[in-house]
């Protein structure tokens, strides 16, 4: 895990933790600060400390803070100056130097931990402003929000990218935050897999923001409250559905009153619900409840269409409300070329593509329709309703490549395919 911004809640525990075995916060040899914290007022506003330092001296843009753990190990971490706060003057020489810590207005609270070197020892200067309460918020807050400022947000699991540490997507309906680090009931981190969280659980987390790239992110969170998931999807098929018709079984584990499928309104005409079997979960000694599984039954009617289709549906379970994606593969085209049309019977239907080479007539569609085996001349063309008489409203132009299906007839002896149905057109 990259560790990247430490955020100290009290100054009694920055003074205890934030420094390492051979400094203390306080006067050194080298450097000396007049104050080790500083507050600015949520409104915004300057703080000022005096730096006085034996040498050359810095603030580090990046720094390590070693700190003892309750088991005495040694744990290092870290930081870096946040980019709410500017300071004034970030070096100087031997001397005495007045530095101006500035921080414009915010909402809520937020603070930082600076260090400044000289002659190879370390100062600790704790800046804080506002009241560093965590701020209920919805994730678009969150991603508006300032950096360093501590959040509350509820939402759903999205998927989980590291089951040590606690790194997870978190999705509200307003956005999505990324949560960097979890700690566990004792705040301790690398021990996310204790809580138990899973996919689709309803977790409200607290801590504070930071962006790392363009990624929002919640920092080591504190888990206030876990509202498991009612669903959990088992088996849901990713294979589309034929474009002659079939149907599709999703598996779902689950525990409330059933499960309600919702297919929406623009699929209903070619997308069903006809089973939904149930199976009761069996209790052990281990599990005193377990889920219940619901295979639920998925038609789709045949499609006459060349394109793909699909469907968002919802299931819900209680509380819980999950989206799968049902897919149904297009038409599939079967074309003759127009040497094999010219070769068939007068009478047989044609299914054939080619290139718009000659428009005769744009109000009954008669034009000339080429392939690299011959042409053909097309009499007549029906609209996207079927009726005659309205080539225009077709669009086609010279140039187009075009999937047209009609019957054969030989006038004069010129091959036609007569009041042809387009079932495809491709711009040039």
């Amino acid at each position: 895990m990259k560790l990247k911004h430490i955020f100290a809640a009290a100054l009694g525990l920055l003074m205890i933790t934030a420094c390492s075995d051979d400094n203390t916060i306080g006067t050194l040899g080298n450097i000396e600060l007049d104050k080790t914290y500083v507050s600015i007022p949520e409104t915004g506003g300057d703080a000022t400390v005096t730096v006085k330092a034996a040498g050359n001296w810095a603030f580090d843009k990046t720094f390590q803070v070693i700190t003892k753990n309750a088991d005495g190990k040694k744990d290092t971490t870290y930081h870096e100056t946040p980019k709410w706060l500017s300071v004034s003057t970030t070096s100087g020489s031997a001397g005495e130097t007045k530095i101006t810590l500035h921080a414009d207005a915010t909402n809520g609270g937020r603070d930082t931990q600076l260090q400044i070197t000289c002659n190879g020892q370390r100062q600790y200067l704790q800046v804080m402003q506002g009241n560093e309460v965590a701020q209920t918020a919805t994730c678009a807050q969150v991603i508006a929000g300032p950096d360093g400022k501590s959040f509350r947000v509820k939402g759903t699991v999205e998927s989980i990218a590291n089951t040590t540490y606690g790194n997870w997507y978190l999705n509200d309906g307003t956005g999505q935050v990324y949560v960097y680090g979890t700690l566990d009931k004792n705040g301790a981190e690398k021990n996310f897999s204790s809580l138990n969280i899973e996919k689709g659980d309803v977790v409200t987390i607290e801590g504070p923001k930071t962006t790392y790239g363009t990624t929002v992110e919640l920092v080591n969170v504190t888990v206030l409250k876990i509202e498991k998931a009612m669903m959990k999807l088992v088996d849901v098929p990713t294979t589309p559905v034929a474009h002659d018709g079939g149907d599709m079984v999703v598996k779902v584990a689950f525990k409330g009153a059933g499960v309600e499928p919702v297919i929406p309104a623009d699929a209903q005409s070619w997308l069903g619900v006809t089973k939904i079997e149930t199976i009761e979960g069996v209790p052990s000694k281990t599990v005193k409840n377990p889920a219940d599984t619901a295979l639920i039954t998925f038609h789709c009617q045949p499609s006459n269409i060349v394109e793909a289709r699909s469907a968002k549906v919802s299931i819900t379970s209680g509380t819980t409300t999950m989206n799968i994606t049902v897919k149904q593969a297009g038409y599939e085209i079967k074309t003759s070329t127009c040497a094999e049309v010219i070769a068939g019977k007068d009478g047989d239907t044609f299914t054939v593509q080619g290139t718009v080479e000659s428009i005769k007539n744009t109000t009954y569609g008669n034009w000339y329709l080429t392939d690299n085996t011959g042409q053909i001349y097309i009499y007549g063309t029906l609209d996207a309703n079927g009726n005659a008489k309205n080539f225009s409203s077709l669009g086609i132009e010279e140039g187009d490549v075009v999937t047209v299906q009609g019957p054969k007839k030989t006038f004069n002896g010129t091959v036609e395919l007569v009041d042809v149905t387009v079932i495809k057109i491709t711009k040039k």
